[in-house]
């Protein structure tokens, strides 16, 4: 209001110069009239001399009356040129007097206008000084702003539905005139557009960023009236980075379409739309053109990721459920990565999870990754890939092949294929899963593991095992060092020939553990490809075994040589348990308790626990994050330990069971549920 009163006082003064500029040239006019008029005055005024002379003269004509006739003619003569002239100059004057009537009438008209002038002045400058100090409801003319529309008409009754992440607020403002929905933490918001100019209908979405005094606009989508909830960011930190997330991420089985992060600091943009298309370019899925090999799984659909290639088998009647044809297979569009997408968002940093399907019930496997930053941009780092597979997938009739699962297992184990595959196993219901509680395994000291039991008292004996590959052996020193159990390898059958053969060190194993007291199992490594000659292991270390007191399990040891193509290498899952079968059998009609070892690829693909329960199990894991899920009674926990009495390295191992206690004799294979 001020500024207007003022801006009128300056509009005035300036109509008030121009009015005194006029008044000056008005009264310069005025001056000359004034002095015209003074010279015609005098003209006047001399006029009126030469009149009283002439009437002078008229009156001495008057006395010459009586003089002659031709002196009256004359005189008479002489009166009517003065009449004449006297006319004249009557005329003249009358003509200045209207003249100088005129002028006078000019000059009161100036300064009735001067006058009037002067005085609106004057009235103006009062009232405006009146209203200054008391300022009068001035009523404008104000031009329309311009229409406007809302997103959510009552945006405020709106936000009290909106739950908000932890320290954050929401609010209403309005941010250059038009209407925000806010989320606020400390000195940092994130603002919604609400309101919108109708003539600017594709600017109606936008977003505004603040951090203290810095504003951004950012232009992308969001939908109020889908989840308002995923509006609110979310704060992670990445790389040590604290950044704000701004997702459409709703939750399991949804993926985002908008993925943007902001550095809390200096909001600095990372941008990662486009998520779906990013994790497509991982995979490589194509159908073949060439069959798979598999009479009844005939087609073939290879996916390459980029350590490994997965190759799958599909029924002709399953491929048509897919709804491809070989015309249609356009690489990365086969598979649908959307349907189970869950993203993982902590303190700590982004992951992401998603199964990857084909058609509408086959799910081929499960693909996760880490989401960090790069320059402007969000990258996908550590992706894996692992195959829904079936345990006896590695078979050798199968090539390679795998047979799709129709759901998603519950729980899986992970395993390593022969050629870097990554394979997800489901669990089996049908095997007693593990009763170990991991979290009181004491693995601080890498030479020795310890379990402790409920009551917080070791629960586990401490062992190890040996062959040839120790050489002699300081048994007195072994003894010392804490060694219970010692399980020694008996023999082996030749990866080439097939021939059985005792270990070389094997006699003064099991004399030097005997004199200390230790307590002795032994292990045969089996290279038997049939059932046959399983039983002909069995019964050979029988008799090997009759000289010998043994109270810890005699095992057989079944597994695959990767350094080298040995006999039992190529067999399948069915012909590896047969022959375990067999070979427990033997030796626990022989009254020794039975024991399988293995580690977890060949617990899990190499056999078949199922139909091997009621025998007990030695499992070769090295690492104390130990995820595998079915029951074993002894643990071999290190092939890198160090005891004193041996040269190099040795086996550690800690077995759940003291068998030392039981009755060797006559103790048959457990009955378990």
């Amino acid at each position: 209001m001020s500024e207007e009163r003022d801006k009128t006082l300056d509009e005035l003064r300036e109509a008030y110069e121009a009015d005194k500029e006029r008044r000056n040239v008005r009264e310069d006019e005025l001056q000359a009239a004034k002095d015209y008029l003074g010279v015609l005055l005098q003209e006047i005024e001399d006029k009126n001399k030469e009149l009283e002379a002439k009437r002078a003269e008229v009156e001495g004509l008057a006395d010459a009356l009586k003089k002659s006739e031709v002196e009256k003619q004359e005189e008479v003569n002489a009166n009517i040129q003065v009449r004449e002239s006297v006319k004249y100059k009557s005329i003249w004057i009358g003509i200045a007097i209207i003249e100088f009537l005129a002028i006078i009438a000019v000059v009161a008209s100036l300064f009735f206008v001067y006058d009037k002038l002067k005085t609106d002045y004057e009235d103006k400058i009062k009232a405006l000084t009146e209203e200054k100090d008391n300022p009068p409801q001035i009523t404008e003319t104000v031009t329309p702003a311009p229409a406007t529309a809302r997103l959510i008409e009552d945006l405020k009754g709106f936000t009290s539905g909106i739950t908000v992440r932890d320290g954050f607020k929401c609010s209403v403002d309005v941010i250059d005139g038009l209407e925000y929905l806010v989320f606020s933490k400390d000195d940092f918001r994130i603002c919604y557009k609400n309101e919108y100019y109708l003539e600017e209908k594709k600017f109606k979405k936008a977003v505004v960023l603040e951090k203290g005094d810095k504003r951004i606009y950012e232009h992308f989508e969001y939908d109020f009236d889908r989840n308002p909830d995923v509006l609110c960011p979310m704060f992670v930190k990445i790389n040590g980075t604290e950044l704000a997330l701004l997702t459409d991420y709703e939750g399991f089985g949804s993926m985002p379409e908008t993925l943007r992060m902001y550095d809390v600091k200096d909001l600095t943009e990372y941008n990662g739309d486009d998520l779906h298309g990013r994790i497509n370019k991982l995979l490589n899925a194509s159908f073949s053109d060439s069959p798979s090999g598999l009479t009844e799984y005939p087609i073939l659909l290879e996916l390459k990721t980029s350590k490994a290639t997965y190759r799958y088998g599909l029924t002709d009647a399953g491929f048509n459920e897919t709804g491809y044809s070989f015309d249609e297979s356009n690489g990365t569009d086969i598979c649908d990565i959307s349907s189970n997408f869950r993203l993982n968002i902590s303190e700590e940093g982004i992951t992401w999870q998603t199964v990857v399907k084909l058609g509408r019930r086959y799910y081929l496997g499960d693909i996760t990754g880490e989401l960090t930053l790069g320059y402007g941009t969000v990258l996908i780092n550590n992706a894996k890939f692992g195959a829904f597979a079936p345990a006896n997938t590695e078979d050798p009739e199968l090539l390679g092949t795998i047979i799709p699962a129709e759901s998603i297992p519950e729980r899986y184990i992970t395993v390593n294929g022969n050629n870097s595959e990554r394979f997800y196993i489901a669990i089996s219901d049908d095997v007693t899963e593990c009763s170990y509680d991991w979290t009181k395994l004491d693995s601080s000291d890498p030479n020795n593991w310890v379990y402790y039991d409920e009551d917080g008292k070791v629960a586990s004996i401490k062992g190890i095992d040996v062959s040839k590959y120790q050489g002699v052996i300081d048994w007195k020193k072994v003894a010392k060092a804490g060694v219970k159990f010692a399980m020694i390898r008996m023999g082996y059958r030749g990866m080439n020939e097939g021939t059985l053969e005792l270990d070389p060190y094997f006699e003064a194993n099991m004399q030097g553990a005997s004199e200390e007291g230790i307590n002795i199992g032994i292990y045969f490594f089996s290279q038997a490809i049939s059932v046959e000659e399983a039983e002909e292991e069995a019964n050979y270390v029988a008799g090997v075994l009759s000289r010998y007191e043994i109270t810890y399990p005699v095992v057989f040891d079944t597994e695959k040589v990767t350094t080298y193509n040995a006999r039992a290498n190529d067999l399948s899952m069915k012909e590896r348990t047969d022959i375990c079968i067999a070979f427990c059998e033997k030796i626990a009609k022989q009254d020794y308790i039975p024991m399988i070892y293995a580690n977890t690829k060949y617990m899990i693909m190499g056999i078949d626990l199922t139909r091997l329960e009621k025998y007990d199990k030695w499992y070769a894991y090295y690492n104390p994050d130990i995820t595998f899920p079915y029951d074993f009674e002894m643990l071999q926990y290190s092939d890198t330990g160090t005891i004193p009495g041996i040269k190099g390295s040795v086996d550690l191992n800690i077995s759940f069971i003291d068998y030392a206690k039981s009755n060797v004799k006559n103790n048959k294979p457990k009955d378990k549920e």
